[in-house]
């Protein structure tokens, strides 16, 4: 979701309005001395979007509606939220003119969740019941409110109601399995399912990957392409007037070198093959003298097991757990001669197709010499007819090397998506089965929010805080002995800024984009934090957000951002007692 335009519209004739707002692809700052309305601007971007704000009492008895407009997918949407203390009242006006009314925060949660794609879940709450993530526990992740958004990590507008809360919302935004499923034995259910069904298709695509990699060559499909043009452009030339037999001869020789190169190519892919079997020839005696190890020391367990005076009592026990260990451990050899022997018939049979193309590429290579030999003596006629034939030949047939190996890489991406696939229901299935505090999913986003930590901290010149980062509640950090609750002042500040844009690039990294493409900050507080250093954060997010597509949006009364034209500020442009307003009438 990108924004787009914020407009206020007063309640009545001396109600309190703005103008239209444009957001920039950037960064929008607000710029204003105290008192002159930038956070209930900010606050309304939030609450069209479902978040609850307790405004001041002004704003709710003389503004009417806060107009929102976004973009998703490329598409125009328009949020317009009643200003109301006590219900929710919102209109959105989709692309084809639809109008949707929602008078619940769960309605239009559950309608803005589809909207950004994300899964809207059974969650479990804090008193153990079923219940749903909403847009105001998902947008602190996004928005730092001026009150609380600065001295916590997750700061809710009101006390958490979901069981783990802040980890649920991040786990929905990373697209990881939820941590407290209420459907949890369903879920597991339908997880073992699709992990099935997803383990076939990674080995039905394997399957078609090394079936196109038997008819394939060595040749890249850069290469084939390269030569493609290089043939097409030499029978251009001989099609054109004027060419002697030196060129037409010229052209055959092009094509012999060109063969010969490929017959290399052949003959070195085939000498690797031989190495390769060769080494799994000593891999596969090795693993047969292990299962003979084994099976020797079973076959010794099983003798001293018949002394009486060793295990005199039936069914004792003393062998078991060497009995145990040698099953998995036969087993486990057993495998690898599986894959072995498949990876074995597979490059046999890649080296007999191999050795096939070797003799049709002899066989083509002694043919262009004959023509080449013949058009020597040959009209220029007779000489370019016979260069035009076997460039055309050669042509078609890298036409369908190129087809082959375009298939070939259109399967491998196949299967790489699949893997993908399967390794995420992989971690859901472990998830609901397991410990899900240290699933794989759980543990790279971990690691993508340290990395991304340090690297904010920096930054922010935080250098009084510890560099050990680790995590509690799956993706709380602490910093060596210390958590945020025992850091103060700036150094709070500082961390909890630099926690925000490393969820936001870590989820980015993870997922390539974020449903919510923006990082909205309510007046950072500026006496905590020198200008430098703040206006350094805002160019890096800036730096970050002009590759990745994220919008900066953030409220100031003494750092200025020195914006270019990807930017935006707003200023009041009301007149005020004491000073211009954002808020006026008309």
């Amino acid at each position: 979701m990108k924004l787009i335009s914020l407009q206020i519209l007063p309640r009545g004739p001396h109600g309190l309005g703005s103008t239209r707002l444009k957001f920039a692809d950037e960064i929008t700052q607000l710029f204003g001395p105290n008192g002159s309305g930038k956070t209930p601007i900010v606050q309304s971007i939030v609450y069209c979007l479902g978040y609850p704000v307790k405004f001041r009492a002004d704003i709710f008895a003389r503004c009417e509606k806060a107009v929102l407009e976004v973009e998703c997918d490329g598409a125009r949407y328009t949020m317009i939220r009643v200003y109301s203390a006590n219900m929710l009242d919102v209109e959105v006006i989709e692309p084809t003119g639809t109008r949707q009314q929602f008078f619940n925060e769960r309605d239009y949660s559950a309608y803005l969740f589809d909207l950004l794609g994300l899964p809207f879940p059974n969650l479990v709450s804090s008193s153990k019941v079923a219940t749903k993530p909403y847009m105001a526990t998902l947008l602190p992740v996004f928005y730092l409110d001026q009150d609380d958004g600065y001295s916590a990590f997750y700061a809710p507008p009101a006390t958490p109601f979901i069981k783990d809360q802040h980890a649920e919302m991040l786990r929905l935004l990373a697209r990881l399995p939820c941590k407290n499923s209420f459907d949890a034995k369903k879920d597991l259910l339908a997880a073992k399912r699709e992990l099935e069904r997803l383990d076939q298709l990674v080995l039905d695509r394997r399957r078609a990957v090394d079936a196109s990699a038997t008819v394939s060559s060595p040749d890249s499909l850069r290469d084939v392409t390269a030569t493609l043009v290089q043939l097409r452009t030499e029978m251009e030339r001989l099609q054109q007037t004027g060419v002697t037999n030196t060129a037409a001869v010229a052209a055959l020789e092009q094509l012999i070198a060109e063969r010969r190169k490929s017959l290399r190519d052949l003959e070195a892919e085939v000498a690797e093959i031989d190495k390769r079997s060769g080494n799994m020839a000593q891999i596969v005696s090795e693993i047969e003298e292990e299962v003979a190890t084994l099976n020797l020391n079973e076959e010794a367990k099983r003798v001293f097991a018949s002394f009486n005076e060793i295990c005199g009592v039936e069914g004792c026990g003393l062998f078991a757990f060497s009995t145990e260990s040698y099953a998995k451990n036969l087993l486990y050899l057993k495998d690898q001669m599986k894959d072995l022997e498949r990876i074995s018939a597979y490059n046999t049979l890649r080296k007999d197709t191999f050795l096939l193309q070797q003799q049709q590429v002899q066989l083509h290579i002694k043919d262009l010499e004959g023509q080449r030999e013949l058009s020597m003596s040959s009209s220029v006629t007779q000489a370019t007819r016979s260069a035009l034939d076997a460039l055309t030949t050669q042509v078609l047939d890298l036409e369908m090397k190129k087809r082959d190996l375009e298939r070939a890489e259109l399967l491998s991406k196949r299967l790489a998506e699949a893997i993908e696939l399967r390794d995420k229901a992989i971690d859901r299935v472990q998830t609901l089965t397991l410990d899900a505090e240290m699933t794989p999913g759980v543990v790279k986003l971990r690691v993508a929010i340290k990395d991304a930590l340090l690297s904010w901290l920096d930054v922010l010149q935080t250098s009084n805080v510890s560099d050990d980062i680790r995590f509690k509640d799956d993706f709380v950090p602490t910093f060596g002995p210390e958590s945020l609750a025992q850091l103060k002042g700036s150094t709070k500040v500082r961390v909890v800024l630099a926690y925000h844009a490393a969820l936001i690039e870590a989820l980015t990294y993870l997922n390539g984009q974020i449903p919510l493409r923006f990082l909205i900050l309510d007046t950072p507080k500026q006496h905590e934090m020198h200008d430098i250093d703040l206006g350094r954060y805002i160019n890096e997010l800036k730096r970050f957000g002009h590759e990745h597509g994220l919008q900066i949006v953030f409220s100031a009364t003494e750092y200025r951002h020195a914006g270019d034209n990807f930017d935006i500020e707003w200023t009041p442009t009301f007149s005020g007692e004491r000073h211009e307003m954002f808020l006026g009438t008309a």
